[in-house]
């Protein structure tokens, strides 16, 4: 500001202001993107992100740092959830969650270990309810509900 009230004139200090004033712009979209983030409100938060990156020449780096942030972070949501529906007993759900959690990368956390065994339980279940609806004795048709029961305690109408 006290360069161009010396030189008024000079096209060199007007840019080089604008430039600056960009990147501010730039720090206040980032810090805005943050709180959307902190919100979960990820689709919002990315728009910024975006408009940042397009706009920034200084700060590239912490635009992709920010944009990686949001994805860890939802990501780390969709694990917990994931893990919630799992507890919950809720299966299916907790295995589509899982995938998403996955999708893109080779791990997180234990998640892809959780998605099989959860994907191995329901085709167990199946299996071992099959197996319950066609016995014909009462005590083999009780063991194999129990069986279900030690793994997936909600499953159908068992016991």
């Amino acid at each position: 500001a006290e360069a161009s009230r010396l030189d008024p004139e000079s096209e060199e200090i007007a840019e080089a202001l604008g430039a600056m004033r960009v990147e501010a712009e730039v720090a206040a979209l980032l810090s805005e993107a943050e709180s959307f983030v902190l919100r979960s409100e990820f689709e919002e938060a990315e728009l910024l992100i975006a408009e940042a990156a397009e706009r920034t020449v200084l700060q590239a780096d912490l635009v992709e740092v920010a944009r990686e942030g949001i994805s860890s972070t939802r990501v780390g949501l969709l694990y917990q959830r994931a893990l919630d529906l799992e507890h919950d007993f809720l299966f299916a759900e907790a295995i589509e969650l899982y995938g998403e959690v996955l999708s893109g990368r080779d791990f997180y956390e234990d998640a892809r270990a959780r998605k099989e065994a959860l994907e191995t339980y329901v085709v167990e279940a199946a299996r071992l309810y099959a197996e319950a609806q066609a016995a014909t004795d009462p005590a083999t048709k009780l063991a194999k509900l129990r069986q279900i029961e030690t793994f997936w305690p909600e499953y159908e109408d068992i016991l």
